[in-house]
């Protein structure tokens, strides 16, 4: 039973990502990574959660309850993640596509736009340091 709930609670949340994002959003992005593509990598590391806590606008994922990624569904070609402080300034400094986070603490968060230059393995890895920090930064116990 609770996997039959689990199952429907992800085909809503599927579909109601589907109907929110234009046909056109998606083909802005990088040929490559999307934000399907960036959904389902997410959705692939262990112990991460998929909510929309600040409406239904905004896709967060999440580890052990702190955020490790944010994209908006108005905005699909770019997304927020965590980053070390040196090294988001290094990449701010290299590629104009990382920013410093919107509405986020710019120490620690960028905004990256997959519409450039930026490659998928490259917009993996920012993605894992990311969900790394936020790993690290969990209790042993609670570690996966």
């Amino acid at each position: 039973m609770l996997n039959f709930i689990i199952g429907s609670a992800k085909l809503i949340i599927t579909n109601r990502i589907v109907e929110m994002i234009s046909p056109e959003s998606i083909q802005t992005c990088h040929p490559e990574m999307n934000i399907e593509s960036l959904r389902d990598y997410c959705l692939l590391k262990p112990g991460v959660t998929e909510t929309f806590p600040f409406g239904e606008d905004t896709l967060v994922f999440k580890l052990a309850d702190k955020i490790f990624l944010l994209c908006g569904l108005e905005n699909p070609d770019r997304f927020n993640v965590k980053c070390d402080p040196e090294r988001a300034i290094s990449l701010r400094e290299e590629y104009e596509e990382v920013q410093p986070g919107y509405h986020m603490n710019k120490t620690h968060w960028n905004t990256v736009f997959m519409n450039g230059r930026l490659t998928d393995t490259l917009l993996k890895e920012m993605i894992d340091h990311s969900y790394d920090l936020i790993l690290k930064s969990l209790p042993k116990n609670k570690r996966f």
